[in-house]
């Protein structure tokens, strides 16, 4: 029985149905209390089953921790009705300091003995075996479904599919070639599919990767603009003295004439 830790949390899992494939969670650490400081074991999430009472819970948990030291007390929280969980959490008192870290440091192997042990004293999967079972085909709809018959159905599926798409897009270009009232013959552009789209997809997030690279961090920064700046405006200076230079080029030749 693997165990971890969530949150400063040791997670002890029990196994609530007989074929040990659902799991409820115990969420155990050290609860500082002035009172019982250094001896008080905090257990969250304690109601294993719905049907559970609080002698139940008293026994379960008495027969898993009482192996790490005296118990001086359990209390356990109340169950409030407008919790979602309906979950509660106990405090276990113990008469030694050592007890608590007994408890934190326990091997898998210890604990697994000690759950099947109190699971079996307090009848808890019977408690918890239809409840588990049901709450799970609540969770996932195909907890029952038979795999080939479900492939047999999407394949079924999938056949109608492709032929209600092959007759719309027969009965368009039908459509192509038949004139409207006024005479004229709408162009419809036919789409490609499979593996072309896929391909053109491609090639366009390809391009568009590109372009954005060459253009990626161009004159982001203000030097980087204003050195732009300068180099169009000396630009500009070179072609207008070329021209001018030209101009009197053609006036010494007198081919020059502005009117």
């Amino acid at each position: 029985m693997a165990r971890n830790l969530v949150k400063g949390y040791l997670v002890l899992n029990v196994p609530i149905d007989h074929d040990n494939q659902i799991f409820h969670h115990l969420y155990i650490k050290e609860h500082n209390d002035k009172s019982h400081k250094g001896s008080t074991l905090f257990v969250g999430n304690v109601d294993c089953a719905p049907e559970m009472t609080q002698e139940n819970i008293d026994a379960f948990l008495r027969i898993i921790f009482d192996s790490f030291g005296e118990i001086e007390s359990i209390s356990l929280s109340e169950l409030g009705r407008a919790m979602a969980d309906k979950s509660r959490f106990a405090h276990i008192n113990y008469t030694k300091k050592n007890s608590v870290k007994m408890a934190l440091n326990a091997k898998d192997d210890d604990y697994e003995q000690l759950v099947v042990r109190a699971s079996s004293a307090i009848g808890l999967r019977g408690l918890a075996q239809p409840i588990a079972r049901n709450q799970i085909r609540a969770m996932f709809p195909l907890f029952d479904v038979n795999p080939k018959q479900l492939q047999e159905d999407v394949d079924s599926f999938m056949v109608e599919f492709d032929a209600e798409e092959r007759e719309r897009e027969d009965e368009e270009d039908r459509q192509a070639n038949v004139p409207d009232e006024d005479g004229f013959v709408v162009v419809r552009r036919k789409r490609k599919r499979g593996a072309d789209d896929m391909e053109n997809a491609d090639a366009k997030a390809k391009n568009l990767k590109k372009k954005k690279k060459d253009t990626e961090l161009k004159n982001f920064y203000r030097f980087q603009i204003r050195e732009e700046k300068m180099k169009q405006l000396d630009q500009l200076r070179k072609k207008f003295d070329e021209d001018k230079k030209k101009v009197e080029r053609m006036k010494a030749t007198r081919k020059f004439n502005p009117f």
